[in-house]
């Protein structure tokens, strides 16, 4: 059975508003990006021990840690940023959650994907070499204007570094966003390395995310298909619905200033429409 998470932060930046807004859900998951208004990598261990306290009192697990990890240029100074990741794996350990969230790197505006394979693969593969040993799972997560930005390249990050710790995530509006057919095109070249999946959809010709079902994700037909077949693992809704405080340092290609507010009654609305999908599925 498919279990449900999110992205809380899109509710408030504070953890206690985060978990008394999730009570009134079936959600008992959180994918740790922001907690009382701080990025994930910037919690010290004691921060995060007592961000676990608070989500064990309520019942709360992490599902994955929703880190920056990998989102830099190519070309930007990568020792600091292998450091943080680093730090982070500290902070799995802590949240007892197996799977990190990672990006393949920003390339250079207009320049030719292909030519940065090779330091893609060798950044990727420093990430899985320090968390060798660890019980973990390392997921990249497609994004607009990375190396991993369409599926064909999302495969072949798996495909070379061929480690059983490096799967994918499978964002349904990222794809769009990008230009990139996401169900079933994307979904079918990816399917078998995926293994969590963000819920947003996205209509490719307004350049704008909107509740799951209601864009060109098809995602009715896509978590029909998870459904039926048994996926065990994580819907993740990360709604984008409105503004909230650290999104523009995890989207560049959205029109943040034009966006409302976000909050607990947007989040409920990417709720409500993830729950509509799920209990109409035959």
């Amino acid at each position: 059975m498919y279990k449900l998470s999110c992205f809380a932060d899109e509710i408030s930046p504070f953890l206690s508003e985060q978990i008394e807004v999730l009570k009134k859900t079936e959600i008992r998951y959180i994918e740790a990006r922001g907690i009382d208004n701080k990025n994930i990598a910037d919690l010290t261990i004691a921060e995060a021990k007592e961000a676990k306290k608070k989500l064990d009192a309520d019942g709360f697990q992490v599902s994955a840690l929703g880190a920056p990890t990998g989102k830099i240029g190519i070309l930007d100074n990568f020792e600091p940023h292998l450091d943080q990741f680093k730090h982070l794996l500290e902070l799995m350990t802590v949240f007892e959650t197996e799977y990190i969230r990672v990006f393949s790197f920003y390339i250079p505006k207009d320049a030719n994907f292909d030519q940065y394979t090779d330091p893609v693969l060798e950044r990727m593969q420093k990430f899985l070499d320090a968390a060798k040993g660890m019980n973990i799972k390392v997921l990249h997560e497609n994004e607009h204007g990375i190396f991993g930005n369409i599926p064909e390249r999302c495969k072949l990050l798996s495909k070379e570094l061929n480690n059983p710790m490096f799967k994918l995530i499978y964002d349904s509006s990222n794809y769009i966003l990008e230009g990139v057919e996401a169900y079933p095109h994307a979904f079918e070249t990816v399917c078998d390395e995926t293994i969590y999946y963000h819920i947003k959809d996205a209509v490719y010709s307004e350049n704008r995310v909107v509740p799951a079902g209601m864009g060109d994700g098809q995602l009715p037909s896509m978590l029909g298909r998870l459904v039926k077949y048994g996926y065990d693992g994580f819907f993740s809704i990360e709604p984008h619905l409105g503004y909230f405080e650290g999104l523009a340092a995890f989207e560049h290609n959205l029109d943040i200033a034009s966006m409302p507010k976000g909050g607990p009654q947007l989040f409920m609305i990417a709720y409500e429409a993830l729950k509509n999908i799920l209990n109409n599925i035959k």
